[in-house]
């Protein structure tokens, strides 16, 4: 049997009753993570662009709901639209290959998908836990089964394999059996996206940035879909081994180096979701380390604002580039800016769509703030992030009053624990609905191993304020 069959196999027969309690609670984390992520970004601008795209897509099959504007649409439009909020502040989790090189994003594809193809199906909420532990699974033994060199990384570079977290989510969540499985692994395979990361990460000249970054939505799409064509009867012969062998979709991608037994070691025995860690702040993590040095410094030496005459960062060259934008306009832009992260994590508040909504990214002090923020790079941080993909950054913050605070960081923690998922979640949907709402959701997530369909959840989640409190 081969290795993508074996994998297919054991998605399609995954079995709540079988998911030890740590990835029970887990998985219910991962779907509170996602969903913070999602009421987070929907009062941002952008989502209305994505929402009216996946209404014009799916309005045809009312089977799943958008969240936020509660529009039924087909499954695979809803899985576009909800993936588009759930990534609109970059604030979810992902997954790296061994050396770090190779990342995908999980929860922002497994979450919605399963979500949208439950919904059409009126799944429990046992059955939406088992769907989002498929996805996390197979998409994170394919990408720990992967990896890329670092003279290959050199060349290429790009996280697509996204699209397997969302394929094998849906996959389960329409009750697709082993064959099934397998035509829509193989689906989501042969239309994984081009890496593009090399492109636009790494290069001069690439502001202002799309507005679609990795393409996140049209990967949890195109899972989605592939999902809802196999169990329409599509499918895959040539490419039912997609995963396997020198051939397979690690070529495919451009990746070097290929251990196949990973992809199927241990399966349900040892499982990906005890792993499972989120971003500690919204934006791009390029940006993270020197957001956290500042606040380091602001904390500890009472520094405001008001008190900044200026602020160098010294970070790597090969990813930092292109990030030095001052001025940035669109919500990319002002993710994929250090000046502006820096600024909007000082001045901002707590992390979520504060920093991003329209007063802020207007706002005299933090526009002011962002121009005083100076990025450079030194060889011992490009050394230490081409050689272990450590991110380094260097800060030092200069006070109107001629005082010199430095800080170092050596990357930045996530967050992972119960606790610290469902703080994230509060302090980011709190800037969006009410103290009660936030509770209402969070007892239903808490308690979904429960509830005999998705109703209480989805019904929570829209309609949803189109704006930041």
């Amino acid at each position: 049997m081969s290795s993508t069959r074996t994998l297919a196999s054991y998605l399609s027969g995954l079995r709540f009753e079988d998911l030890p309690p740590e990835v029970v609670e887990k998985g219910k984390l991962a779907i509170l993570d996602a969903v913070g992520n999602c009421i987070g970004g929907y009062p941002l601008a952008l989502s209305r662009t994505f929402l009216d795209l996946a209404g014009s897509l799916g309005s045809g099959r009312p089977e799943a709901t958008l969240i936020g504007d509660g529009d039924r649409v087909s499954v695979s439009a809803a899985a576009f639209g909800n993936a588009a909020l759930t990534t609109m502040l970059d604030y979810c989790d992902y997954t790296r290959s061994e050396s770090g090189r190779c990342a995908t994003w999980l929860g922002a594809m497994a979450v919605p998908a399963a979500m949208a193809a439950g919904e059409s199906r009126s799944i429990s909420g046992r059955e939406l836990i088992a769907s989002v532990v498929a996805g996390y699974e197979g998409a994170a033994r394919i990408v720990h089964s992967m990896d890329m060199t670092l003279e290959q990384s050199q060349k290429i570079g790009g996280e697509t394999l996204s699209v397997f977290a969302a394929v094998c989510a849906a996959g389960r969540a329409l009750g697709l059996d082993e064959d099934e499985m397998l035509s829509a692994v193989g689906m989501a395979g042969i239309y994984t996206p081009v890496p593009g990361w090399y492109k636009w990460v790494g290069d001069e000249g690439l502001t202002p940035r799309k507005d679609i970054k990795q393409g996140w939505a049209w990967m949890c799409m195109t899972g989605a879909f592939a999902a809802v064509s196999a169990r329409q009867g599509l499918r895959m012969l040539q490419e039912n081994h997609v995963l396997d062998g020198d051939k397979g979709i690690s070529r495919m991608v451009g990746m070097d180096i290929f251990h196949e037994e990973r992809l199927t070691a241990d399966l349900g025995s040892r499982y990906y979701l005890p792993q499972f860690t989120s971003k500690v702040y919204p934006g791009c993590a390029i940006t993270h380390t020197a957001v956290s040095g500042v606040l380091e410094i602001a904390r500890d030496h009472g520094v405001t604002p008001q008190d900044v005459e200026s602020i160098q960062v010294v970070t790597n060259k090969q990813d930092g580039i292109g990030f030095d934008d001052r001025d940035p306009q669109g919500l990319s832009d002002l993710q994929f800016s250090m000046p502006y992260q820096v600024a909007a994590a000082l001045a901002a508040g707590d992390g979520g769509p504060g920093w991003y909504c329209d007063s802020t990214a207007a706002s005299p002090q933090v526009r002011d703030l962002a121009r005083r923020v100076e990025l450079s790079f030194d060889d011992e941080c490009e050394r230490l992030f081409r050689e272990s993909h450590l991110r380094v950054s260097k800060v030092a913050v200069h006070t109107r009053s001629g005082a010199r605070y430095t800080r170092r960081v050596d990357g930045v923690g996530h967050v992972s624990e119960a606790g610290e998922i469902r703080s994230k979640f509060t302090t980011t949907a709190s800037q969006v609905i009410d103290p009660d709402h936030v509770s209402r959701i969070l007892d239903t997530v808490d308690t979904l191993e429960d509830q005999d369909g998705l109703a209480p959840l989805m019904d929570l989640l829209a309609p949803l304020p189109d704006h930041v409190r």
